[in-house]
C-alpha cells in the first residue's frame, strides 16, 4: 500500500501534534503538571475568562493511540482538502471545528449534559476534517478499512451515527467536542458559518413569496342560473 507525503501545511500540522504530545508527555515526567493543567478544557475556567482553552486542547493527548488515530484521520482527509482547497482551508477547518467542539463541549457540561472532567484532543479538528471530506466528495467511493466500500454520503452518516450511539453510552470520550467539531465542518462548507449566506437565504426567500403572489391568480365566481356568461368572461 502506498502512503504518499502530505502536502507542507498538512505536514506541520501532524509534526505540530507529534512534537506538543512529547512535550506533554516529558512535562508530565518531570513532575510539570502545569503545562497540562495550563492547556485542557476546562469548562470552568472557560467560562471565567480563559478562553485560550478552547483551542489549546487539541494540542494535547492522552495516549500514542489517541494521538495516532487523529493523526490518520488528519492525514488520509486533511491531504484531500489542502490538495482541492489549498493551505488556507486546511488551517481554517481545523481551528474552527477545534474552537466549535470545544464550545459545544464547555455548554454541554456546563448545562449537565456531559462530564465535568476535562477535555482534551483533537479529535474535534479531526473527525471535522472527516466530514468535510465526506460533503465535497459525497458521491465518491472509498474502502473503509479496505473492505467495506462506502460513498462520502454513506460513510458520513455512518460517523455521525456512530458518534451518536457514543454519546448515550458509557465512555471517557468527549462526544460533545466531537459532535461540535463535525456541525462546525458542515457549517464552514456549506457556508452556514457566514452572516451573509443566512441574510441571502432570507431575501431569497422574501422575494419567493411576493413572487407567489404576484403570480397568483384572481378568481372570479358566476352565480349559476342567473346571468349567462358572455365570451369575455374568464370561467375559472
Amino acid at each position: 500500500m502506498h502512503f504518499p507525503a502530505p502536502p507542507p501545511a498538512l505536514r506541520k500540522l501532524l509534526i505540530a501534534l507529534c512534537v506538543a504530545y512529547f512535550l506533554s508527555m516529558l512535562a508530565l515526567r518531570g513532575g510539570v503538571t502545569g503545562f497540562y493543567s495550563h492547556l485542557e478544557l476546562q469548562p470552568a475556567a472557560v467560562f471565567s475568562g480563559q478562553i485560550w482553552r478552547l483551542l489549546s486542547y487539541g494540542l494535547l493527548h492522552g495516549s500514542v493511540g489517541h494521538l495516532i488515530g487523529n493523526l490518520l484521520l488528519f492525514y488520509f482527509f486533511g491531504m484531500e482538502i489542502e490538495r482541492q482547497f489549498g493551505a488556507r482551508m486546511l488551517w481554517k477547518l481545523t481551528a474552527l471545528c477545534t474552537l466549535g467542539g470545544g464550545i459545544v463541549a464547555a455548554v454541554a457540561s456546563t448545562v449537565g449534559l456531559a462530564s465535568q472532567a476535562p477535555v482534551i484532543g483533537a479529535s474535534g479538528g479531526a473527525l471535522g476534517m472527516l466530514v468535510a471530506w465526506c460533503l465535497v466528495n459525497a458521491r465518491r467511493s472509498i474502502n473503509l478499512f479496505g473492505i467495506l466500500p462506502l460513498t462520502g454520503k454513506q460513510l458520513l452518516y455512518l460517523s455521525v451515527g456512530f458518534e451518536l450511539l457514543m454519546a448515550v453510552s458509557p465512555s471517557n470520550n468527549s462526544s460533545a467536542a466531537h459532535l461540535g467539531g463535525m456541525a462546525s465542518a458542515w457549517l464552514v462548507i456549506t457556508g452556514g458559518i457566514a452572516p451573509r449566506h443566512w441574510l441571502k437565504k432570507l431575501r431569497l426567500a422574501s422575494l419567493r413569496r411576493g413572487m407567489r403572489k404576484q403570480n397568483q391568480p384572481k378568481l372570479s365566481v358566476l352565480r349559476g342560473g342567473k346571468k349567462q356568461a358572455s365570451k369575455d368572461d374568464w370561467l375559472n
